[in-house]
């Protein structure tokens, strides 16, 4: 669970089945991921370190997901299925620490509450700089190498196999199939189990 979770609801059904249980969430949430074609997810700030405040006072371990956003390349996605929906490739999160490695309005309030549940006479170290945007020189392509005229070996198989069953563990797969000459103009190809890009 994670920002705006009412915590002692979150933790009610554990104390009734293990009342004598340490308690811990696994994955305090502090942001969402995003969805191409949807908007930019955000959770407020304070309500994220109101959730962190509740389990410290109630003496809850927990795992912030994420205190600094990422980058997922190429096909790292990932997608949310059923109904399929894929993730973009940013990663920010929202989180305290973004995408870019930039301490946020989140991290110095959630900072300010830490400073409360240090031990005695210790401190947090200072914030680091933050990191320089560099500059990208346009770039100018005079080599292409055609898709097709690059594929690898072809593979055959009766039935459509995963991906795994190739030894292939991401990436894109081109499948192919000769139709037979009977089959009727307007036949419609239907793939009922697509779990992924298709």
């Amino acid at each position: 669970f994670g920002t705006g979770a009412n915590i002692d609801q979150q933790f009610k059904k554990l104390k009734e089945l293990r009342p004598e249980t340490p308690l811990m969430c696994s994955e305090f949430w502090s942001g969402w991921f995003d969805h191409w074609g949807r908007k930019h997810e955000t959770r407020p700030a304070k309500d994220m370190v109101q959730g962190i405040k509740d389990m410290l006072d109630r003496n809850i371990s927990f795992s912030l997901y994420m205190t600094h956003g990422g980058t997922t390349f190429g096909h790292w996605g990932g997608a949310n299925n059923p109904a399929y929906s894929a993730m973009c490739s940013s990663y920010d999160y929202d989180a305290p620490i973004s995408e870019a490695g930039w301490t946020t309005e989140k991290f110095f309030l959630l900072r300010d509450l830490l400073k409360n549940y240090i031990p005695a006479g210790e401190s947090l170290p200072e914030v680091p700089a933050a990191l320089p945007v560099i500059e990208i020189p346009e770039i100018h392509f005079n080599k292409v190498a055609p898709l097709f005229s690059n594929l690898p070996e072809a593979k055959q198989t009766v039935d459509i196999q995963p991906m795994e069953q190739f030894n292939q563990g991401w990436g894109t797969i081109l499948y192919r199939t000769t139709l037979p000459e009977a089959t009727p103009a307007g036949t419609v190809l239907k793939i009922t189990e697509v779990h992924d890009w298709a």
